[in-house]
């Protein structure tokens, strides 16, 4: 299972698309993990954990910090580390996953690819 975190440091857009890239290597890999794994009895998965404003507060300072510390919790896409660690925990033991092997998961469930012809 690799997971998709959030870079740290650097600054405008080249952090920007360091962040990018460095998730859809983590898509890549698993993806490819779980191509070369066959036969065995092993699975391989992508996980997002979605916006964890308190490891984003962590590399803010000032105003910035406080904002991702009180504001940016009480939002819709924003998550909290401990339902991360047990999604990424249900990720890791559930039997059920095994049938989507080489997935991406997002909230516990799949993660809807792109149509084909937007992957060509």
């Amino acid at each position: 299972m690799t997971t998709m975190p959030t870079t740290g440091g650097g600054r405008g857009l080249a952090r920007a698309t360091a962040e990018k890239d460095s998730k859809l290597a983590d898509l890549w890999l698993a993806h490819e993990l779980q191509r070369r794994l066959p036969p065995r009895r092993i699975t391989s998965h992508a996980v997002c954990p979605r916006f964890l404003p308190a490891t984003a507060a962590d590399s803010a300072n000032g105003v910035k910090r406080r904002f991702m510390q009180v504001v940016l919790p009480r939002t819709p896409f924003a998550t909290s580390v401990d339902a991360t660690a047990d999604a990424l925990a249900y990720m890791a033991v559930d039997p059920s996953i095994e049938a989507a092997a080489g997935q991406s998961f997002g909230e516990g469930r799949p993660i809807a690819l792109p149509h084909p012809r937007a992957r060509a």
